[in-house]
């Protein structure tokens, strides 16, 4: 146990030949590679602040680099200031290092930042230039455990020690960087270099090179460097991005993720840790590189020690140990029984060691581990897919003995009591998943009883479930017949009180985890249960009740079942249709003010057909003479209206249904007019155009509308029969019919005069006056009013007027007694 030693400083003597920076003296057999080493290492530059120390307080006051750099050949050096050489200039400094091939042989007890001041480094030269080598082990200096700690204590940035061992790991793995600690004195660097020391294992810790004070810290590549602010302009702006920065005077600090056992290091404390580094070391296998191998190592000989972990701490311990079957198994037990009494164990580290236990044939520990997984879910109810996996042990474990069934028995007697003492039905639910999962055989009485009084009102009284508490809901009843059978018990006898409740339960989820098979056919709830069924399964409501009607489910289609299959109250048309054609007419006997309904409603335009085809099938039905008085007349007026219009091939076909139909306000007059007669108007040819306006003025208002809409087109676009219409419109303007129609008809009639051709126009005022003497002249007055680009006010203005006061106002606007047109026009024809 020795080492060689070397001085390297500012000497006139030395094994150079010739005064000045050299090695004084080293070890005999000292190779050149390691005095390169150590020459490269031991560089040292004053602070400026004591570049000019030369009284011992001065000197004692100057920064001391202690270097490790372990290797093939591992160098220790103490590097200090000893102010003036031996020609009286300042910038001398000297150094003593040593060096080893096998460190953890010649001291394996060894913390390198120990020997930080340590009394027997030399700091003067040698007379001669061979030295002893010096024997182990090594005295320590003055760092101690007890002494950092209470640096920590005190210091305000203790709190970022897990992430300087974590940046320390990192250096270590990756070597892309180097942790630079920038501390008040070279004394706190080292004593922080000596908390990483001492909170991780000391294997890996003697492979963290380190320099505990440097002037150019750019220029080293150690794990660990150390330095003071007055360097802080050698670290430049981007010193946190070439190291992981630790500037505690500047509080400039790496964005770093704390490492595992970084954290759990430091949670144990560096006066507790000692007694866990012996148990470590019996544990690893001597492969471990990095602070992730190290964890579950550590993590272990934690749990062997009674430490309180995290929950992450024992997935890595469970995971390593699963990892670790050359382990003596003595061993491996010894850790299992520590992390199966740990709190922060779970089901899935309970697993793991049942699997340990499994194949270290530990019957005992086997035992503890079955009883740990059970007892806990129980309890909790939060996992009863891991009982079937703890009650199903592998073929091996089977042979330790017969827990499994044993275990089975007393869960289940334990569940079965648990659920006659429930009260809450959400917590029945829970246990009733938790034994379903874990496969055990409940007495279907029980199960029965848990159905009817616990689960049943839960379900069915519009409470509203959370997403895992129906998940359990659609597992019991998907387990247990038995359950489902309490929940129709409790169906059955809420119809006889509360029938609409019970329907509403049925049409919930409840009535979803029920089967046909449940119910009986009997049962008030079955023709509910089907009708939700159905819907659910986004059938037509026409269809649900045919096929209720044909399988005999329901004899009478009562307001209560018309209701749930149309909750709304009320049939669309097609329904209605549909209904009549498919369901057997007895059955309808009692729908008939759904008929009712339906037939006294205005259909919209799209379902016009479908509203005759109702009138007829019902007239021909035997429930048409069962409708209520108002609405059997309008079944043969809509049906002998229907006919006329389509028959119609010419306007004159029209009159006298536009007649009949002038002063009614029944549903199917206002179809007639709005959505059949208004149309065949705008479209039909007429013969003359006093049969138009008698068309027009036979429309009722929707009617009228309608129809002005409809022709819109065919004044943009003039084709050979729009004359008669213009004709029509000029005579009506200005009349009962036309004058809520104001703003409609100039829009027409104004553009028209405008713009058609005057061929067109002088058409349309023969026309109009053929329907009355005077009408034409008076059109033609205004088409000049409209040509000549006055305002369209005032257009509009003798639209509006009465026939004679027209007359008269024409011939004012026009300036003179009415003119025929000039034959010229103010645009195009479109």
């Amino acid at each position: 146990m020795s080492f060689q030693q070397l001085y390297y400083t500012n000497c006139e003597r030395g094994l150079s030949n010739y005064a000045g920076f050299q090695f004084n003296a080293v070890t005999d057999g000292t190779s050149g590679e390691t005095m390169r080493a150590v020459e490269s290492l031991t560089g040292y530059e004053p602070p400026r602040s004591t570049a000019y120390a030369s009284t011992p307080e001065e000197l004692e006051r100057c920064p001391v680099n202690l270097c490790f750099a372990p290797g093939d050949t591992t160098i220790l050096a103490s590097v200090r200031y000893v102010g003036r050489d031996s020609s009286r200039r300042f910038g001398n400094y000297f150094a003593h290092a040593l060096a080893s091939g096998d460190l953890d042989s010649d001291d394996a007890d060894l913390l390198p930042i120990e020997l930080w001041r340590a009394e027997w480094w030399n700091r003067h030269p040698a007379p001669g230039t061979s030295l002893p080598a010096l024997e182990g082990p090594l005295g320590t200096g003055p760092l101690s455990r007890d002494q950092v700690a209470s640096f920590l204590d005190a210091h305000p940035h203790r709190g970022r020690l897990a992430a300087l061992l974590s940046a320390a790991g990192l250096a270590r793995s990756r070597a892309d960087r180097s942790v630079l600690v920038v501390a008040e004195s070279a004394d706190d660097a080292a004593t922080w270099f000596a908390a990483v020391s001492y909170l991780l294992p000391p294997r890996w810790v003697r492979r963290l090179s380190f320099s505990t004070y440097l002037s150019r810290p750019s220029r080293s590549r150690l794990h660990l460097l150390g330095t003071i602010p007055e360097t802080k302009l050698d670290l430049g702006p981007d010193a946190d991005e070439r190291f992981y920065l630790f500037d505690f005077p500047g509080e400039r600090f790496p964005d770093l993720s704390e490492h595992p056992l970084a954290s759990l290091c430091v949670g144990i404390g560096l006066l507790e840790l000692p007694a866990l580094w012996a148990w470590a070391d019996s544990l690893a296998d001597g492969k471990e590189a990095t602070l992730d191998d190290w964890y579950p190592v550590v993590a272990a000989a934690a749990a062997l020690g009674r430490v309180s972990l995290t929950e992450a701490d024992l997935d890595a311990v469970t995971a390593w140990l699963e990892a670790r079957d050359g382990l003596p198994k003595g061993r491996q037990n010894a850790i299992a029984r520590a992390v199966h009494g740990h709190p922060a164990i779970t089901m899935g580290h309970r697993r793991t060691l049942l699997a340990v236990s499994d194949r270290t044939g530990d019957a005992g520990l086997w035992e503890q581990v079955h009883y740990g997984l059970l007892e806990p879910l129980l309890l909790d109810r939060t996992d009863g897919a891991a009982v079937a996996t703890a009650l199903s042990p592998s073929a091996a474990a089977a042979e330790l003995g017969p827990a499994p069934a044993r275990v089975r028995e007393q869960l289940t007697a334990e569940t079965e009591a648990q659920l006659r003492r429930a009260e809450d039905p959400a917590d029945t639910l829970s246990l009733l998943d938790w034994a379903g999962h874990a496969r055990l055989a409940i007495d279907p009485d029980v199960l029965a009883e848990c159905g009817r009084s616990m689960v049943a009102p839960l379900l069915a009284n519009g409470q509203q479930l959370s997403p895992s508490q129906r998940d359990q809901a659609i597992r019991v009843t998907g387990w247990w017949p038995a359950v489902r059978e309490g929940i129709v018990h409790y169906l059955t006898a809420l119809a006889g009180r509360e029938p609409a409740d019970a329907a509403a339960g049925l049409a919930g989820l409840a009535g979803e985890l029920l089967t046909e098979r449940d119910i009986p056919a009997d049962s008030p709830i079955l023709v509910p249960y089907l009708v939700y069924r159905g819907l659910r399964a986004q059938e037509r409501p026409a269809a649900i009740l045919s096929d209720l009607a044909k399988r005999g489910a329901v004899t009478e289609a009562d307001d209560t079942l018309l209701a749930m299959l149309w909750p709304a109250r009320t049939w669309p048309l097609a329904d209605a249709t549909k209904v009549l054609g498919t369901v057997d007419p007895r059955v309808l006997a009692s729908a008939l003010g759904w008929f009712d309904a339906t037939l006294a409603r205005k259909p919209s335009g799209e379902h016009r057909e479908t509203y005759v085809r109702l009138c007829s099938s019902l007239m021909t039905s035997p429930l048409a003479g069962a409708l209520a008085a108002p609405e059997r007349p309008a079944l043969q007026e809509i049906t002998e209206l229907h006919q006329a219009v389509s028959e119609a091939s010419r306007l004159r076909d029209l009159l006298p249904v536009i007649e009949a139909q002038r002063d009614r306000d029944s549903a199917p007059a206002l179809v007639l007019s709005w959505e059949w007669l208004a149309p065949k108007v705008a479209r039909l040819p007429a013969d003359t155009p006093g049969e138009l306006v008698t068309a027009l003025t036979g429309l009722n208002s929707p009617g009228f509308a309608r129809y002005l809409n409809l022709i819109r087109d065919r004044f943009s676009a003039p084709d050979a029969g729009i004359a008669m219409h213009a004709a029509a419109l000029w005579v009506i303007a200005g009349t009962k019919q036309g004058r809520p129609f104001e703003d409609e008809l100039s829009e027409l009639l104004t553009p028209a005069a405008r713009k058609w051709r005057p061929e067109r126009l002088e058409e349309a005022i023969r026309l109009a006056e053929t329907v009355e003497p005077g009408c034409g002249q008076e059109f033609r007055d205004y088409i000049d009013l409209a040509r000549s680009a006055r305002l369209t006010k005032t257009a509009k203005t003798v639209l509006s007027a009465g026939r004679g006061a027209r007359r008269l106002l024409g011939r004012v606007v026009t300036g003179g007694p009415p003119k025929a047109t000039d034959g010229g026009t103010t645009g195009p024809e479109r």
